[in-house]
C-alpha cells in the first residue's frame, strides 16, 4: 500500500516554481513550432488515421466489403506506411531526428501547459523518447508478423480466400490510392525538409509506430475471429479500427485547443512571472521563431 501511494505521488504532485520557468524557458519556441506549421502537420496526421480507420466501415457499408476484405485493407495500409516511412528515411533522415525531438518536446510543453491550468503536475517531466529509426525498425517487425500471421491464417478462421482481392474493383484502386496519399505526404515533407534551413521546416515524422499499436490490438483480439469465424473478424476490425478512426477525430479537435491552452498559460508565465518564484516576466510577442530545443 506505502508503494502504491508513492508512485501516485510521483505521478502527481503540486506546481513548482521550476514547471513555471520551465514554461518561460520552453514554452517560447514550442508556442512558435506549433504556430508555424506544427498545428497543421499534427492535424494532417489526425486526419491519416481518420481515412486509414474510416475506410473499413465504409467498405463494410457501403462496398460490400466481406471480412477478408476489411482485414485486408488492415495490412495494406500498414504496407504503404512502411512504404512511405523508407520515403522519409531515403530523403531526410537527419532531419527526422531533428523533427522528432523537437516534437516530443513540444509534446511535453502541451502537458505540462494542461498541468498549470489543473494546479497539478500530473504528466511526467520528459516524455519517453524513441528515435525514428527504432520507431520504423518496430513498425517493421510487428508488420512482417502481422503478414506472417495472417496472410496463410485467415482462410483458416473461415473469412473466405485471398483470391476474394481480385475479384474485388474497389480494393486495388484504394489500395492505389492510399499509397499514394502516404507516400506523397512522404515525399513532400521529405522535400521540404531537405530544402529549408535545419528545424526550420523540418516537420518529418515517422508513422509507422502506429502499426506496432495495430499488431497489440490483433493480438489482444484474435480470439474473437478464431472463436466466432466471419463475425469475430469483423468484430475485432471493428473495434481496432473504431479506436483508430475515434482517436484521429479526438486529435483533429484536441491539438488546437492544447495550443490555445499552452498560449494561455505562457502568457500567465510570461506576464505574471514576479508573481511565481524563479523567473523573469516576459512578453509573447518576443516568441522566437524558431522550432522547440533551439
Amino acid at each position: 500500500m506505502k508503494s502504491e501511494k508513492n508512485s501516485v505521488r510521483t505521478r502527481a504532485r503540486p506546481l513548482s516554481a521550476d514547471d513555471w520557468t520551465r514554461m518561460r524557458r520552453e514554452g517560447p519556441s514550442a508556442l512558435a513550432w506549433m504556430r508555424d506549421g506544427g498545428l497543421a502537420d499534427a492535424r494532417s496526421r489526425a486526419l491519416a488515421l481518420v481515412w486509414a480507420g474510416g475506410m473499413p466501415f465504409a467498405g463494410y457499408a457501403w462496398l460490400g466489403w466481406t471480412p477478408l476484405l476489411m482485414l485486408a485493407w488492415l495490412l495494406i495500409d500498414c504496407a504503404n506506411t512502411l512504404i512511405a516511412d523508407s520515403a522519409r528515411l531515403a530523403l531526410a533522415g537527419p532531419a527526422l531526428k531533428v523533427a522528432h525531438r523537437k516534437d516530443q518536446q513540444c509534446t511535453e510543453m502541451l502537458g505540462l501547459a494542461s498541468d498549470l491550468a489543473e494546479g497539478m503536475h500530473r504528466s511526467s517531466a520528459t516524455a519517453q523518447r524513441t528515435s525514428p529509426q527504432m520507431l520504423y525498425f518496430f513498425g517493421c517487425v510487428a508488420t512482417l508478423f502481422m503478414f506472417a500471421f495472417m496472410l496463410p491464417g485467415a482462410p483458416h478462421l473461415g473469412i473466405g480466400q485471398w483470391r476474394e482481392l481480385l475479384a474485388d474493383p474497389f480494393i486495388p484502386w484504394l489500395a492505389l490510392a492510399d499509397l499514394v496519399l502516404q507516400t506523397g505526404r512522404a515525399a513532400y515533407a521529405g522535400m521540404v525538409a531537405r530544402g529549408g534551413k535545419r528545424g526550420s521546416n523540418q516537420r518529418i515524422f515517422v508513422e509507422s509506430g502506429s502499426n506496432v499499436l495495430l499488431y497489440v490490438g490483433v493480438l489482444m483480439l484474435i480470439w474473437l475471429p478464431i472463436n466466432f469465424g466471419a463475425l469475430g473478424m469483423v468484430l475485432m476490425l471493428a473495434a481496432i479500427n473504431l479506436v483508430r478512426f475515434g482517436f484521429g477525430l479526438y486529435a483533429w479537435w484536441y491539438m488546437p485547443v492544447a495550443m490555445r491552452e499552452l498560449a494561455t498559460q505562457l502568457e500567465r508565465a510570461l506576464g505574471a512571472g514576479s508573481a511565481h518564484p524563479g523567473g523573469d516576466s516576459g512578453d509573447l510577442s518576443r516568441t522566437p521563431a524558431t522550432g522547440c530545443g533551439n
